[in-house]
């Protein structure tokens, strides 16, 4: 009868994951993301930068077209990308990205890192906030880091996103990692939690738990109750980490990814993302661990 249970579980868990809703943002393309944000600086384009090119996307292009005297069909060819002015061109690879350039190709590059989980705002200008982001993303994949995006920087970036790494810990916490990185790029909202409204901090434990079948509550202070305390020294993938104390518990939680990062959402106007335990901890005040699984 045990075993029977067990075998019931383990199905359950894994068509839990087979039938998740895929992020929204995970069918985005650079190109169509750098469109975004050329739109948006016209004043064309309100809604989120997803890289999908959908009704409204297709209707501001439209409309800026007319607007620059240009025929309307939808298509983002030549005439349209000089219309666009300094963020119509140049396309994604043409040449080294650095500090202080700005374009499509910057634009793209912004989108990018937002999908494998390092954000730096949507402009098109390669500002500190890239520098910063795109020196971070070259440490957690493993190459130089110079805070250029050339080619070996472009080319890491053309698959899905996923920790370059060995996960150590048991199989639910590596699940739960594997699970997390599909949210990478999803807006930060408070209180949200699915990957479709967007993910507060504790939202995001929430729901990739929950598709595991482990229930937990929305709010980092229950979460830090609902597992086994673990030593810093000692962490695992998948691991709750807490930040923040309060009187009433810690405000803020990630999960453990392994080698000093984590998957969180963390703050209005970010995504989810990956960060440096070290960097948040002396952020926000390191609480403690958990393990849940």
């Amino acid at each position: 009868m045990q075993t029977m249970r067990r075998v019931g579980l383990f199905v359950a868990l894994v068509v839990s994951v087979l039938v998740a809703p895929a992020p929204v943002h995970g069918a985005g393309k650079a190109s169509v993301a750098a469109l975004q944000i050329a739109l948006r600086s016209k004043g064309l384009y309100g809604a989120a930068i997803d890289g999908v090119r959908g009704p409204r996307t297709a209707a501001a292009l439209r409309r800026f077209q007319r607007r620059a005297g240009l025929h309307a069909d939808g298509v983002v060819g030549p005439r349209t990308r000089r219309a666009l002015g300094r963020l119509g061109r140049p396309r994604l690879g043409s040449r080294p990205l650095r500090h202080g350039l700005v374009g499509w190709d910057v634009a793209a590059l912004q989108f990018e890192l937002a999908r494998h989980g390092f954000a730096s705002g949507f402009d098109g200008i390669f500002g500190d906030v890239t520098q910063a982001e795109v020196r971070e993303y070259q440490r957690f994949v493993g190459l130089g880091v110079d805070g250029i995006a050339g080619p070996a920087t472009l080319r890491s970036m053309r698959g899905p996103a996923t920790v370059p790494f060995r996960l150590a810990g048991n199989s639910v916490g590596i699940r739960a990692v594997h699970l997390a990185e599909r949210y990478l790029g999803v807006p930060y909202v408070w209180g949200g939690d699915s990957p479709a409204g967007g993910f507060d901090c504790s939202g995001l434990v929430q729901y990739v738990y929950g598709l595991l079948g482990v229930p937990l509550l929305h709010g980092s202070r229950w979460q830090l109750r609902s597992g086994r305390p673990v030593a810093r020294s000692r962490l695992d993938a998948g691991d709750l980490v807490f930040f923040e104390q309060t009187k009433r518990g810690p405000r803020h939680v990630g999960i453990y990814v392994g080698r000093g990062w984590l998957i969180e959402a963390p703050h209005t106007g970010d995504v989810v993302r990956f960060s440096q335990l070290d960097v948040r901890s002396r952020a926000l005040g390191y609480v403690g661990a958990v393990r849940v699984s």
